[in-house]
């Protein structure tokens, strides 16, 4: 079954929608007049709420949520953007990281989007769709910190396979990008504490977190605009790795 659905509407999968740095992104992507499957295992109160948004309650790691998903994406239209914004962080030290623990975060920050990508791109080459790929990666893919090693070397991994995707799939039309953003105002974040959390914004230049809107600009922006850019990324850390 083709890409293309019933219209003529662009659609995009959104993974990791249900809060913070995702939900701002369907937020931002429905008002540029994307249609939206917003994918997560669950959906908060604050997740977006934007008629263009249809949401879809399951796990990314799964092929049968892939599948499912894009047949719910079909019915809206052109499938022509994939958001890799889902992502686990968990904090323990080196010595106490078990196989599971590294496993789980392995699971969902790396192979659930090569999963997503290699999906997608197939589909796209063989109904000859330009689609673009934008991966949510992180500062800290680049500038590791304690108590991270498993989120950290993820993340790396995750804009390695920004890289290859690119490289691999560039000469068929599909743009494969990255955003990095630093210390973001998200849930996940927050459950550092407010102490914490004031100490980080103080370390930074811009001397304040960043909001996951901000992040959600750059990510409309290689998802859309950015014809002649692919395996690039987009650093939204209010000049963390500068610092």
């Amino acid at each position: 079954m083709a890409l293309d659905g019933t219209s003529d509407s662009r659609v995009a999968i959104v993974t990791g929608a249900g809060s913070g740095i995702g939900a701002a992104i369907v937020d931002r992507l429905s008002s540029n007049g994307w249609e939206i499957v917003a994918v997560d295992l669950t959906f908060p109160t604050t997740a977006s709420q934007s008629p263009r948004a249809k949401r879809f309650t399951g796990d990314i790691t799964k092929d049968s949520t892939i599948e499912e998903v894009l047949d719910e994406a079909r019915k809206l239209g052109t499938v022509r953007g994939l958001v890799n914004a889902a992502g686990v962080r968990e904090y323990r030290e080196f010595s106490s990281v078990d196989r599971d623990f590294l496993q789980k975060h392995l699971e969902v920050n790396v192979i659930a989007p090569y999963q997503w990508i290699k999906r997608l791109a197939g589909e796209w080459i063989e109904r000859n769709v330009k689609g673009s790929v934008v991966n949510v990666t992180s500062v800290m893919a680049d500038r590791v910190v304690l108590r991270n090693s498993a989120y950290c070397l993820s993340k790396a991994a995750l804009a390695s396979l920004t890289k290859s995707a690119a490289l691999e799939f560039s000469s068929a039309g599909i743009r494969v990008n990255s955003v990095a953003p630093g210390p973001t105002d998200t849930p996940m974040l927050a459950t550092l504490g407010e102490q914490a959390l004031a100490e980080i914004a103080d370390r930074l230049p811009m001397r304040r977190l960043g909001q996951p809107e901000e992040v959600s600009e750059a990510v409309a922006f290689l998802l859309e605009s950015a014809d002649f850019t692919t395996g690039s990324t987009i650093y939204v850390d209010g000049g963390y790795l500068v610092s």
